[in-house]
């Protein structure tokens, strides 16, 4: 299961050929709350806050979860202080879940073409929150796929007219 998963990644990274992220990847054996990592797959820009950076996760029952950008880079993009313990914290993203690896793979599909943003909120210098939030076209496309778990960003008609908003640029 976790070799079938790590080989469909790695194929995906492959095909893609991009020339400024870098995937790095590990077995390991971590326990954490209530499953145990198997194996972690990590999209990282190379020298840049402007490209997402992403962490995927395979437990030993064939759960997947997803860690979607860290508090301090996004903290860096808005020119804010992060509160203190967050620094290597997930600015969005889910626990692991079931969910279809196609589901996944079109989850990347849209964090590389930059389709997911992050709404933020600073106060007084420091940031507060973080919410994901893409369009209605990302969310049915990722439906369709069976990535249904949207719990994790919310959805809004257009992302243009909204406020305090990190985009993204696609990767490359």
């Amino acid at each position: 299961m976790v070799n079938d998963f790590r080989q469909i990644i790695v194929n995906w990274y492959e095909r893609k050929k991009f020339k400024k992220i870098d995937f790095k990847e590990n077995f390991i054996d971590e326990i954490e709350d209530r499953y145990q990592i198997k194996y972690r797959a990590v999209f990282e820009p190379r020298d840049s806050l402007t490209k997402a950076r992403v962490e995927l996760d395979y437990t030993k029952t064939g759960l997947i979860g997803v860690g979607f950008e860290r508090w301090d880079r996004v903290a860096a993009r808005r020119n804010c202080k992060f509160m203190l313990g967050y620094k290597n914290r997930f600015a969005s993203g889910h626990e692991p879940i079931r969910v279809p690896i196609e589901g996944v793979v079109q989850l990347l599909e849209e964090i590389a073409s930059g389709n997911i943003a992050l709404k933020t909120f600073c106060m007084f210098g420091i940031l507060m929150s973080i919410k994901a939030v893409t369009t209605n076209d990302v969310r049915d496309r990722l439906n369709k796929k069976g990535y249904s778990f949207n719990s994790w960003y919310f959805v809004a008609n257009s992302t243009e007219n909204l406020d305090n908003l990190v985009r993204y640029d696609p990767w490359e």
